[in-house]
């Protein structure tokens, strides 16, 4: 029901990134309100046991119900909304899986609709300049994806294959050398690649993630966000 009004979508999705610890949970609850939210405070107090009674692989599709509404948001509105979600993210000083998902699928389908921005002509027609930063990209899924050494080796083997015999000449880096940000970074050099090359990494990704025969919610959420950055979404 919240998720059919701007204000209650907004509400939601503020919601579902306060802290799961109780303490801190009411301190951003508390600067909210005196930043000038009381109502959006109230409403979202309503929401929480709601929210935290939700299983997890439910939170994202949510926010994917709210997105209609919160396109009816004015420009101002939107603005401040960006503002508030943002500072929610890094009040805890860290992003996690979720919360970066959650980024990107705001930034594609919220940013892009109140500031429509025109995608670079791609100047990348071939996969073999694109293969550093879709090695990144490749690592960190594996990585985050598998506790063991084997698994993580497995995984990162199933996805360079999808890239051809110049693919399988990549090695797996070691976490530190294909994080978050970085993976981020490598991000903003696939999107200068044609459709067709962007589809080829997210099949790349989506072998990484399966390698196991299950996909785990952060795996899920990661590669719902790559495939939103990178303009190739899937359900």
């Amino acid at each position: 029901q919240a998720s059919h009004d701007p204000f209650g979508a907004q509400a939601m999705v503020f919601t579902l990134l306060l802290s799961q610890q109780d303490d801190a949970c009411r301190e951003q609850m508390s600067a909210l309100e005196e930043n000038g939210h009381a109502a959006l405070v109230q409403e979202m107090g309503r929401l929480l046991p709601h929210i935290r009674a939700m299983d997890a692989r439910t939170k994202l599709p949510l926010v994917d119900l709210a997105i209609p509404s919160l396109r009816q948001l004015s420009s101002a509105q939107f603005e401040a909304f960006s503002q508030t979600l943002q500072w929610l993210i890094e009040s805890d000083h860290q992003i996690d899986l979720f919360e970066f998902a959650l980024q990107k699928v705001v930034e594609r389908h919220l940013r892009h609709h109140f500031v429509p921005q025109s995608r670079r002509a791609p100047s990348h027609h071939v996969i073999l300049p694109l293969l550093p930063h879709a090695q990144v990209l490749i690592s960190g899924f594996a990585h985050i994806g598998h506790d063991q050494a084997a698994a993580t080796q497995l995984a990162f083997e199933r996805g360079i294959a999808q890239l051809g015999e110049l693919g399988k000449k990549l090695t797996l880096l070691p976490f530190d050398q294909c994080n978050l940000p970085q993976m981020n970074e490598a991000i903003e050099h696939l999107n200068l690649a044609t459709p067709g090359l962007r589809q080829r990494i997210i099949f790349s990704l989506a072998h990484t993630v399966g390698a196991d025969g299950s996909v785990t919610i952060k795996e899920a959420e990661l590669l719902r966000a790559f495939a939103d950055a990178l303009d190739c979404p899937i359900p």
